[in-house]
């Protein structure tokens, strides 16, 4: 929960919840100007989404040459 915080903004943490139980995330953006902050319009996006996506963190990218 910490990593999607920290992009969603930490003033907005309090939006996203995560169940363990079924592996789902969820962001409240009641109230929120999304077009101020991309990174919570990228998760209300994944969020939002049908498709099934995985989260990771890593301090590395894979880059294509």
């Amino acid at each position: 929960r910490a990593a999607l915080c920290v992009i969603v903004g930490s003033d907005n943490c309090d939006r996203v919840t995560i169940d363990k139980k079924n592996n789902t995330v969820s962001f409240n953006t009641s109230g929120l100007d999304l077009s101020a902050n991309e990174g919570a319009t990228l998760v209300d996006q994944l969020v939002a989404s049908s498709d099934t996506y995985g989260f990771a963190l890593s301090d590395t990218a894979n880059l294509i040459v």
